[in-house]
């Protein structure tokens, strides 16, 4: 079997859609028609069984439409946060660059105190 597009399914569905309703309205006419008669009960139960399966068929259809409209919806969120992950990504990237750069002149300036600190000559020259 092919491996068809989710487009060319809903093409494909969108004109089985298209279809079914007109043999829905074919098979209403053909109802009245038959009920105007009164001629045979036994086509007038297939024919409405008919309807029913083709109303069962065309709400599956807009379902399968409705499907495809939420996952589309869940497709661009999932993108728009698998983009938002990325940029929260290089921003704690960047945050830890700047923490770690700072740690560095902590430890270079506390290194420096106490170095001042531990020499005579900074407590005895005013």
């Amino acid at each position: 079997m092919a491996n068809l597009t989710r487009e060319q399914i809903l093409a494909n569905a969108a004109a089985i859609i298209k279809n079914l309703e007109k043999l829905r309205l074919e098979q209403q006419r053909l109802l009245v028609s038959e009920q105007e008669a009164q001629d045979a009960n036994d086509k007038l139960d297939i024919i409405s069984r008919n309807i029913e399966l083709i109303e069962v068929g065309l709400a599956e259809g807009n379902v399968m439409f409705s499907i495809v409209q939420f996952m589309k919806g869940v497709e661009a969120e999932t993108h728009g946060l698998k983009d938002l992950a990325k940029k929260l990504d290089a921003e704690n990237t960047w945050l830890t660059d700047e923490l770690t750069d700072a740690r560095k002149k902590l430890l270079s300036s506390e290194q420096s105190v106490r170095l001042l600190l531990s020499e005579p000559w900074y407590f005895d020259n005013p």
